[in-house]
């Protein structure tokens, strides 16, 4: 399930908690905090980062060294962005190949299906 979400972190945990999902829960969009972050992966969320990872890249690396290869998917909203920057990007700061990069998302995707 894809959940576009705005500050109202702690009430989806708590919903999760309740309601005990069989599907995973793909945040979309994710521009948050690091701490968000970090609560959110301790309760299995994923997370679908986009073109604003390109704008302020420490505060990206960080983020995306957080959520790690293990609950991560990539997405463009912005037509003028070629998704091929956003995988570039984590290629590198993951330090693995494309190649790899897409199996790891691959993965995930496979964990994600019911």
């Amino acid at each position: 399930m894809i959940i576009h979400c705005v500050k109202f972190f702690n009430e989806l945990i708590q919903l999760k908690k309740e309601v005990k999902p069989r599907q995973a829960l793909i945040i979309h969009g994710f521009r948050s905090k690091v701490s968000i972050a970090e609560d959110l992966i301790k309760h299995d969320f994923y997370f679908s980062l986009n073109e604003g990872l390109l704008q302020d890249q420490d505060k990206a690396k960080q983020l995306l060294l957080t959520i790690g290869l293990e609950h991560l998917f990539f997405e463009t909203d912005d037509l003028s962005t070629d998704i091929k920057n956003i995988y570039n990007f984590a290629s590198k700061v993951f330090d693995i190949s494309l190649e790899k990069l897409n199996q790891e998302i691959e993965k995930n995707l496979i964990k994600c299906r019911i």
